[in-house]
This record gives structure tokens, sequence and C-alpha cells, in this order.
């Protein structure tokens, strides 16, 4: 099936999360129908303290497109980038059983409801860390990896037809795909949060469609006294203001608590 419009469907219309709970929504892949190869989703909403064991998607959007799926009866645009995972990821024969539920946030979160995405992106910390896998999704087949063929064929991942299957392989390796990903943490025992001055100077080069994001998209990573709140509404302006704001705040504090009595320093 084409991924045109189809007049047959009208667009699909989310029913609204409880904002004074933890509700996530999860999606599952379904099987393609006889004859019919369009991507099909079903979607349920849980208490993420008591959401099944799910995998969590970790991807980057790329740019607008016209990408149809269907879930219940309605039809959903997604762009090119998730339509090629979902493709694959639906012929994948090694799936976990968390993979039942996907957590996806173009699909879990309804993106025209600014209230909705300040509930979902403050909790996104959350959601990622009690996610029982992440999957990373490098890209399709066609696009080229910045490591050196060697450095692929020694880790066996020349024999991968697409770079989905090359980064499942990768999941048990203990050297970390940073050549690819030029970037990544990785949990090793506990979770180190991070100082936004050195998340800010990590991630500057990357770019968002909603600038925005530069800031929201790293709170999960820093430490709670540095972290902004979630709000849409606010101008690019005043979420920096915010955000110096918040710093400075807790610089003045980490200054007081070393200068404090109990750390042998006289005031």
């Amino acid at each position: 099936m084409s991924s045109a419009a189809n007049p047959a469907f009208d667009d699909y219309q989310y029913q609204s999360l409880d904002h004074a709970t933890q509700q996530i929504r999860l999606v599952t892949l379904l099987d393609p129908l006889e004859n019919d190869d369009a991507i099909r989703l079903d979607i349920s909403v849980f208490e993420i303290s008591e959401a099944p064991p799910y995998t969590a998607l970790s991807y980057v959007w790329g740019p607008p497109s016209s990408n149809d799926i269907y879930i219940a009866n309605g039809r959903l645009e997604i762009r090119d980038n998730l339509f090629k995972f979902l493709t694959e990821f639906r012929k994948c024969s090694d799936k976990t059983p968390s993979d039942q539920y996907l957590w996806i946030d173009q699909l879990c979160i309804d993106q025209s409801n600014t209230d909705e995405r300040n509930h979902q992106v403050q909790m996104m910390s959350d959601i990622y860390s009690k996610a029982t896998s992440v999957v990373a999704w490098l890209g399709g087949g066609s696009e080229k990896a910045c490591a050196s063929p060697e450095w692929l064929a020694k880790r066996g991942c020349d024999k991968f037809e697409n770079m989905y299957d090359a980064a499942c392989a990768w999941k048990d390796v203990g050297e970390q795909a940073a050549i690819i990903c030029k970037s990544s943490l990785r949990r090793i025992g506990g979770f180190i949060h991070l100082d936004m001055f050195a998340a800010l100077d990590m991630y500057a080069l990357n770019s968002c469609a909603d600038p925005r994001d530069n800031i929201y998209g790293l709170l999960g990573l820093v430490r709670v006294d540095q972290r902004v709140t979630v709000d849409y509404e606010k101008s690019n302006d005043q979420l920096y203001l915010d955000l110096v704001l918040a710093m400075l705040q807790s610089q003045c504090l980490d200054e007081s608590a070393e200068e404090s009595p109990e750390n042998g320093v006289e005031g």
C-alpha cells in the first residue's frame, strides 16, 4: 500500500492523558494484513509504574515527510526515518519480550497538544530509565557508516544487511560504537547526572527542529537542581533566561555548601 493519504481513514485522534498522574502511551506493532503491507499499530495507556516491559526507541526525527501509518481506524502521518524503522523492526526475527510494547516519542506523545508535550517531556528521564531495553535506530542500510570497513568486519558487522541488524548485534559488545554514533553515554552501575555546563558543552552542536529541545532534551541527563520546567509556551529567550537563573542558583548553593561549618570552613 502506498504511503500516500488514504481518504477512507480520518486523522487519528488521541485520547487525553491524565496529567495529574504519570500516564504514558505504549504502541504495539501489528503484523501486516494479507496483500497489504501498511504499518498498523495498537496504542494503550498505562501508569508508568504499572506498565508492562517495554522497549524505548532512540533515533533522529529527520526532515519532515509524508508517510502514513494506521492506529485503530485513524491515519497518522510520521516522518521518513521513523517509518523506515517500523518497516525494518516489523521484519526483525529476534525480538525480545519487551519489544511487544514500544515507547516512541513521535507516536506516544500527541505532538499537537502543548500541555501534553510539557507533561511527557518532563517525564522523559523516567520513561527511558524504566524501559526494559532501548533500541538505537541508526538509519537504513543505504547510509554509509563513519567507521572503516575493517573495523566493522572485525566485529562481524559486514554480514548484516542494514544498520539496524548491526546495532542489535552490538548490544553485547563491550566497546561502544561511538565512532558511528559520534557520542554516547552508557550506564555502568549507578548513573551519574551531568552538570548542565558539561552537558551543553558536549551537545552544543546538536540540532533540533525546535531549538528549545536543545535544552529540554538534556534534562534527564543533568542534575535535578539545574533543570528547568518544560513549557513549550515559553519563547526561546525566556527559556534561556530561566536556564541561566537555574544554573546561577545551583552554583550559589554549591559555593554555600563548600563554605559551611560542616565542611570545616568558617563563614
